[in-house]
C-alpha cells in the first residue's frame, strides 16, 4: 500500500507539536492537571532528525522511473487491469479517511 507523502507529514508534525508543547509547559513550570499523564522519549531528537531527512527526500524516485521505463520499452512491465483497480480503491480509501479525520 503506497503511503502519501501528506499522510506521513501530518503525523509527523503532530507527534512533534505534542512533543514541543509539553516542553514548553515543562520549561514555563506548569504542571498537568491530575489524571493520564504522557510521557515523550528521548526519542524527540531522532523523530525530529527523521523528520527533517524525510523532508528532504524527492518527491519522485528517479531510479524507480528509470527502471520501469526501461522494462515498458523491452516489454516486460504488466500491470493487470484488476491490480491497478485494487490500487486505486486502497488509494481513494486511504484519502478519504484522512479527509474525515482532518475534518474532526
Amino acid at each position: 500500500m503506497k503511503i502519501s507523502n501528506n499522510q506521513v507529514e501530518s503525523i509527523l508534525k503532530l507527534y512533534v507539536q505534542g512533543v514541543l508543547s509539553e516542553k514548553k509547559r515543562e520549561k514555563a513550570g506548569l504542571k498537568r492537571k491530575e489524571g493520564d499523564t504522557v510521557t515523550f522519549s528521548s526519542q524527540v531528537d531522532e523523530v525530529k532528525d527523521l523528520y527533517a531527512r524525510y523532508r528532504n527526500l524527492p518527491e519522485v524516485r528517479e531510479n524507480l522511473v528509470k527502471e520501469i521505463q526501461e522494462r515498458l520499452r523491452q516489454g516486460e512491465y504488466r500491470v493487470s487491469g484488476e491490480e491497478v483497480a485494487r490500487k486505486m480503491l486502497q488509494r481513494e480509501a486511504v484519502d478519504f479517511l484522512m479527509n474525515r479525520e482532518e475534518g474532526l
